[in-house]
């Protein structure tokens, strides 16, 4: 980790769009002192003899976008380079392994419960990652909304499409083929996007069914869309 004087200045959301490459260096450096402040973390409880009774979990709220998809920073959007963040779990008798299933935040307190061994509340939107009955296709939902810019996104079986706020205008990507999100697939696959339309639009219905009543929600959990 080395600290830079940058010479432009970065202001929220935005810095110069040719400066990008040396904004992306600063980031990564940063990044990089966070991994050895964990590296110190870890070895602390290595020699404390807590390492193997201690759950962690490392993740993110947020990725960072360069200009990628015209836009800076983050809260802009739910491009990849955005949405798109580590989630690392380790906890004893956790075998090592890779999970390729999308994953949300929301995923995060339901999982740690279990490895727990503690009930996982009804009032929780997300799932248990660690249960056999949740589905390789399973569908995650997000929403970017910003004074400037709405964004709304789903994803399922390897498809993302993602709807203007403003505008309603959508865009579907193959992320198996397009991790990028650089081609517009709907004329390729209609009737993924057409698919993909109707759950965004379920979803977002419901969320805002429930927000929008002060009654449902002192009475009601938070909704849940079940897989079907």
């Amino acid at each position: 980790f080395s600290p830079k004087q940058l010479d432009f200045e970065i202001k929220i959301g935005w810095f110069p769009q040719d400066k990008a490459a040396v904004v992306k260096d600063v980031y990564a450096d940063s990044l990089a002192y966070v991994d050895s402040q964990m590296d110190r973390l870890f070895h602390r409880l290595k020699e404390r003899n807590l390492w193997d009774r201690t759950l962690v979990v490392v993740s993110g709220d947020h990725g960072e976008a360069f200009y990628e998809h015209g836009t800076a920073a983050h809260a802009n959007g739910v491009h990849e380079e955005v949405i798109r963040v580590p989630l690392v779990v380790r906890a004893p008798g956790l075998e090592p392994g890779r999970d390729g299933r999308p994953a949300h935040l929301l995923d995060v307190a339901p999982g740690v419960f279990h490895l727990l061994g503690l009930p996982i509340h009804p009032s929780f939107q997300g799932e248990n990652l660690f249960a056999p009955e949740v589905r390789a296709d399973r569908t995650r939902y997000m929403i970017s909304d910003t004074p400037w810019k709405t964004q709304l996104g789903v994803v399922r079986s390897g498809f993302k499409l993602i709807r203007d706020g403003d505008t309603g205008g959508s865009v579907l990507y193959d992320l198996t083929k397009d991790p990028g999100e650089k081609v517009d697939a709907t004329e390729a696959h209609p009737e993924r996007a057409r698919e993909l339309k109707a759950r965004l639009s379920a979803w977002r219905r419901a969320q805002l069914e429930y927000y929008e009543n002060p009654l449902r929600q002192a009475c009601e959990y938070p909704p849940v869309i079940l897989e079907r």
